[in-house]
């Protein structure tokens, strides 16, 4: 009967070590779905602050036109170039908040790919602990109780009090 119970040990160690392995394996694909998410969210904000940027500079060229018109012969060439520079200048910080923010995405995709491997690394750490445990269980009670073994242990061997 001894025997049979550590089979069934050992066959249970096997299994929770394979529950361990898949489960850092399926941690590590949700990491990496959520990187690839990310850096999709990266690129979505490059493309928007891009567009932003383009219809704030088209904005400044109707202005410009405008002013052309409103101002011709009156000074308007220094308010045109305010409007200018102040155009170029709202087009430059929305360019630079969409670096920014697609370099924050970015950064968050690359450490959730860093957490996956470590998930990872941890369920094969996880599963060849528990299959180094079970072994050493197999081993112990193959000693015990097998019907190979000389040995019948009667007493702990550590003391109880």
């Amino acid at each position: 009967m001894g025997q049979f119970a550590a089979i069934g040990s050992l066959i249970g160690s096997g299994m929770q070590a394979l529950g361990q392995y898949r489960a850092g394996k399926d941690q590590e694909r949700a990491f990496k779905q959520r990187a690839s998410v990310l850096d999709a969210d990266a690129v979505a904000v490059e493309k928007a602050s891009t567009e932003e940027q383009r219809a704030k500079r088209l904005e400044g060229k109707r202005i410009g036109a405008m002013q052309l018109v409103d101002f011709q012969g009156l000074g308007g060439a220094l308010v045109m170039a305010e409007t200018r520079r102040e155009i170029d200048r709202d087009a430059e910080f929305i360019a630079q908040e969409g670096i920014r923010g697609a370099s924050r995405l970015r950064s968050q995709a690359s450490g959730e790919r860093e957490m996956g491997k470590s998930a990872r690394r941890a369920g094969m750490w996880q599963a060849g602990t528990s299959l180094l445990t079970g072994g050493a269980r197999f081993a112990m009670q193959g000693e015990k109780n097998a019907w190979w073994s000389k040995k019948k242990y009667k007493q702990p061997l550590y003391r109880t009090h």
